[in-house]
């Protein structure tokens, strides 16, 4: 429930600027997946990555016009957990102000991640087939969970914990180009009412999906009903 009225206000502090960008695109860039040993250095290097990859564009686009026309972006960090090869695939899902800036950024995605490679003849990092670019329709999908498992039922707890303790003190949205942070706090107006069932011998199995609650094998009913503000 916090995480989905943290992304309302996110959605409704950004939506009036991702409207003004003259033709917003969905971009995906990613590399390949790190091992639990080194997913906190791993996002470390993504997000250092990322900033590299805004900054030589800004300054190659001010060298050959003379303007100061940063690009814009919101982006936003996410991950997947592989439970068959207990490896963590980093990613960045972005809304882009123009096409051509989204092509303009992963060509410089792919050439900062893939610069040893290309030198060496070596694997590429930064694949060309998993940078995605699709024009943005829905902004809902970059203000959902930043942890996006394979599975419900194939969620782990150990690979969950791992990529909290890894973005701990992390900003996990940065916005480009000028674009004012909008902040997640959850005010004290946001919060929720929890009401509880009585005390009872029972079985409770989680449901995802639009329920996402703990449902009695017994009786059919909710273990809690959330009872909130408005999320939009």
């Amino acid at each position: 429930t916090c995480n989905r009225i943290r992304a309302a206000k996110l959605m409704k502090g950004y939506g009036p600027v991702i409207a003004a960008f003259p033709d917003a695109q969905f971009v995906t860039l990613t590399a390949t997946s790190v091992h639990r040993l080194e997913l906190e250095a791993g996002i470390e290097k993504r997000y250092n990555d990322l900033t590299r990859c805004f900054d030589n564009l800004n300054l190659q686009y001010k060298r050959q016009t003379g303007k100061n026309e940063p690009i814009r972006a919101i982006v936003k960090l996410e991950g997947n957990h592989n439970p068959k090869t207990d490896a963590y695939n980093i990613h960045f899902h972005s809304i882009v102000d123009t096409l051509e800036n989204a092509k303009r950024i992963r060509r410089m995605w792919m050439k900062i991640n893939n610069k040893v490679a290309n030198k060496t003849g070596g694997k590429q990092v930064a694949m060309g087939r998993f940078q995605n670019i699709k024009p943005c329709y829905d902004t809902r999908e970059i203000f959902k969970y930043f942890i996006k498992l394979v599975t419900d039922k194939d969620a782990n707890p150990v690979a969950l914990d791992a990529f909290f303790v890894a973005v701990k003190d992390k900003r996990l949205l940065r916005t480009y180009g000028g674009i004012r942070k909008v902040s997640e706090d959850i005010d004290r107006t946001d919060a929720v009412t929890l009401d509880w069932r009585e005390e009872r011998d029972d079985v409770f199995k989680w449901q995802p999906g639009m329920v996402r609650d703990w449902v009695s094998m017994y009786y059919g009913d909710f273990l809690y009903t959330v009872t909130a503000f408005s999320y939009f």
